[in-house]
């Protein structure tokens, strides 16, 4: 079942999902292959076999095939009159991607030959791993169909050997074993229906279909249909958004590294939510660049209004970290991550069309502490903010990120309403984001990024602190400024940057550095300390740090 499911139907192994992991490989070398062909291609030699220094230049030539290579080999009678490059490529494309045989009616048949290996008590002895019987074929496999609409299922067989036994409550055509409710045993189950004319729908259903052909059954062939007129919308750039990107988790915990999860890579992930007013599909969005997707077992096909899905590295990692019922619609393949250090995400919907384009990054004007510190990348007010602006992005409220849930953020006009009402002396004036109606030096934009009381005068230790501190970086002890403030998490909307200065002129955040790991407070709100680049003695007799806010 796995292998009809994954091989056939558009699954991540059908030739026409793998052509587009190719194709796209392809195109990202090209230009680079032709380069390379320009300076090298007709440099070696022409007569080339295996065991020549020149052989690994084959594929990089344009011209001037040697003229022993086999016409079979290359997917082409003629070798001279056509590039290297093209003829490997169309290989691929006809021989091994192609129409049947290809690849994975190849790799059926060797599944269908196997036999015992030879530490088998039966070493060499068949043993099938994929019935000799056909699965059956709708001639729709499954997506958006009118009310009414007929479905034919075929019988692929020579003569339409067997019968089609089918289902449309969810259940399996093969009747369960009754002893573990896993194994199957050659009965028809009670729920299975033979099919003898097309099925007609008339509402959302999911179909099962097998062929019964003497004692053995087919594979298993299963699509959802569903209704036009409450068909989800496709993805696109009106209705999707990444919003939440764990580029650099924190590091496995002791549990973690015992269940075999060593990498801290394998619990990276990155969200999408519906932005529109309209259920959204995922069917066939894939990454254009940054990424390779691939499915999990019954993962999330599409998102209610607000609703979001998330792809994984590795699910077994993201389960046993952040636990089960999560909505998880695929993970990373082929090996890919995402980058430490920033990259380019390109989402692409199933026509290649761009769903959002952008370029992350662990720099300023990004937030710094998803890289490695225990928050991800969350975007603010997602559907309303460009992603490829830094400071549109927050670090997350929570280590870890909040994968499948919406982010909680505070607004300030919320805020405010909270805090002033109409009835108060000065209103609507006193709840301006400038105003500091208690005239203790802190404007109500400050007061919510602190989390202070904007009617009552603070607690000092509170507020930002600058003091000096003595630090050995290697050339021993020496005085250096910190400036410390802790702040809400949840005031997105305020953004802040630290900057340095020796004349209060020419400011900049090269001059500070983040001092350790942020301090998370559990509440919230979050502890930074900045230091001077510099020690505060000889070149650098004194620094101006500032803290600026702005309401975005």
């Amino acid at each position: 079942d796995t292998a009809h499911k994954y091989l056939f139907n558009g699954g991540p192994f059908s030739v026409d999902r793998v052509w587009d992991v190719f194709q796209r490989r392809f195109d990202d070398i090209d230009e680079a292959i032709r380069a390379e062909s320009a300076r090298w291609g007709d440099s070696g030699q022409q007569n080339i076999d295996s065991n020549s220094p020149y052989y690994p230049e084959l594929h990089l030539r344009w011209t001037n095939i040697p003229s022993n290579v086999p016409a079979d080999w290359i997917g082409q009678s003629d070798t001279t009159d056509f590039a290297s490059w093209y003829h490997e490529r169309e290989r691929i494309r006809t021989r091994i991607l192609g129409p049947a045989p290809n690849r994975a009616t190849r790799f059926v048949g060797q599944l269908r030959n196997a036999t015992y290996n030879e530490d088998h008590p039966l070493a060499g002895q068949p043993n099938p791993m994929y019935p000799m019987t056909d699965a059956p074929v709708f001639a729709q496999h499954g997506g958006i169909v009118d009310s009414g609409y007929q479905l034919a299922i075929n019988n692929p067989n020579a003569g339409a050997a067997g019968t089609i036994y089918y289902t449309i409550d969810g259940t399996d055509p093969r009747q369960p074993d009754s002893s573990t409710g896993t194994y199957f045993s050659g009965a028809v189950n009670a729920t299975a229906l033979s099919y003898s004319s097309p099925v007609q729908i008339n509402a959302r259903v999911r179909i099962k279909a097998r062929i019964l052909n003497g004692n053995e059954w087919s594979a298993l062939t299963e699509a959802e249909f569903i209704l036009s007129g409450n068909a989800p919308e496709p993805a696109s750039a009106a209705n999707l958004v990444i919003s939440e990107i764990h580029y650099h988790p924190l590091d496995a915990t002791l549990d973690e590294l015992n269940a075999g999860y060593t990498d801290d890579g394998e619990f990276e992930f990155f969200e999408v939510r519906n932005v529109g007013p309209n259920p959204v599909s995922l069917e066939g969005i894939n990454m254009g660049a940054g990424l390779d997707l691939t499915t999990v077992p019954d993962p999330v096909v599409e998102i209610a209004p607000g609703g979001s899905a998330i792809y994984v590295a590795n699910p077994g990692a993201f389960a046993f970290r952040y636990g089960a019922g999560y909505p998880i619609a695929g993970q990373f393949a082929f090996d890919t991550s995402l980058n430490n250090g920033g990259e380019r995400l390109h989402l692409r919907d199933k026509d290649g069309l761009t769903i959002v384009d952008f370029t992350y990054d662990d720099a300023f004007p990004w937030p710094i502490t998803p890289d490695g510190y225990g928050p991800s990348l969350v975007l603010i007010q997602p559907g309303l903010r460009d992603p490829s602006l830094g400071w549109n992005w927050r670090a997350s409220n929570d280590l870890g990120g909040t994968p499948g849930q919406e982010a909680v953020f505070l607004r300030y006009d919320d805020w405010a309403d909270s805090h002033f009402n109409p009835g108060d002396p000065g209103y609507p004036d006193i709840a301006l984001p400038e105003s500091d109606p208690e005239m203790d030096g802190l404007s109500n934009i400050e007061e919510l990024f602190y989390g202070t009381d904007p009617r009552a005068v603070d607690d000092p230790s509170l507020l930002p602190q600058l003091t000096i501190e003595t630090f050995d970086l290697g050339s021993g002890p020496a005085p250096y400024a910190v400036f410390t403030f802790r702040y809400n998490r949840a005031a997105e909307e305020v953004g802040f940057t630290v900057n340095g200065s020796a004349n209060l002129s020419s400011w900049s955040p090269d001059s500070l550095v983040l001092v350790g790991y942020p301090q998370d407070h559990g509440d919230g709100t979050e502890t930074r300390r900045y230091r001077s680049l510099q020690p505060v003695d000889g070149a650098l007799a004194r620094i101006f740090i500032r803290l600026s806010l702005e309401l975005r």
